[in-house]
Order: C-alpha cells, then structure tokens, then sequence
C-alpha cells in the first residue's frame, strides 16, 4: 500500500472565522452578486466579543454555503449578511431578495446545501430557520448561544503578564 502525504506535508492553516468574512462578501460581489455584510456587537460596536473558534468557523461556513446558494438559484438578487453578537447570543441572517436565476459557476460549497447548515448550526448548539421571505427571496438565520460553549478556545488571544 502507497501513502499519498504524510502528515508533515499537509497544509496547516487556522479555520476561517468572521474575519474572513469580508474577504467572502468581496468574492461574493466579485461574481456579480450584490452582497452587504453587517458585523456588530454589543451596545451598537463594529467588533462583536472574543468568540470560539469552533462558533467564528460555523458561522463562515454557513455564510459560504448561503452564498453559494445565491449564485446557483438568484445569482443578481441583492443579498445582505448580517451578523449580531452579544456576550450571551449570536444572531445571523442571510438573506436574500427575489432574484432572476443563477448560474452553476461560483464560491466553492462548504457544505451539503441545507443540511449541511443546520448540522453546523447543531454542532454549536444552535437553531436554525430557513425559508422563503414574503417577496420571493430566501432568509436563512441562525442563533447560537454563547453562554453554553465555554470550554471551546476564543479565536482571539488575550494577553497575560
């Protein structure tokens, strides 16, 4: 039996996480589809709190999934992503406004389409909601308690003396 790779040839990386965020949204609209992000945190900040990086990695990967999404079923519809955290919750929505159709070609897929989503979402012990809106788009939202995952490591380091 042949080995491919061994473990010291393959590529390690850190997970993407919300930061990566606008670098998605960029290729988002790169590919034609008009897309917002909207990142804030508590009492109306631009940066939400230190956050697990098992939730900041979900969180992207929903985010890329939803996207794909777009660009295969209503690639010219206006999507907006918004993501809301507080100490104790994080809201995301994506959604989307009726648009005219898609095209195969896009962002790579994170995952299996819906189900993929919603067992992200679980793994983090989440809930998420996913449908058509009233004007012919698509909403996908997500909330996550924050409060339940504490033995998972925060994404951003503190400094200690």
């Amino acid at each position: 039996m042949e080995v491919l790779r061994t473990e010291s040839e393959a590529p390690l990386a850190p997970q993407p996480g919300l930061a990566e965020l606008e670098t998605l949204i960029a290729d988002s609209r790169s590919l034609g589809t008009p897309a917002t992000l909207e990142l804030t945190g508590e009492h109306g900040t631009t940066r939400p709190p230190a956050l697990p990086a098992l939730v900041e990695h979900a969180v992207y990967r929903v985010v890329q999934e939803a996207l794909t999404n777009v660009h295969k079923h209503a690639a010219d519809a206006e999507t907006h992503v918004r993501v809301h955290c507080t100490r104790r919750r994080l809201h995301l929505t994506v959604t989307n406004e009726h648009g005219v159709g898609g095209t195969p070609a896009g962002l790579p897929s994170g995952g299996h389409g819906l189900l993929g989503i919603a067992e992200r979402i679980r793994l983090v012990g989440g809930e998420l909601t996913a449908g058509p809106t009233p004007d012919g788009g698509f909403e996908i939202a997500a909330e996550i308690p924050l409060d339940d995952v504490p033995q998972m490591q925060s994404t951003r380091m503190k400094a200690t003396r």
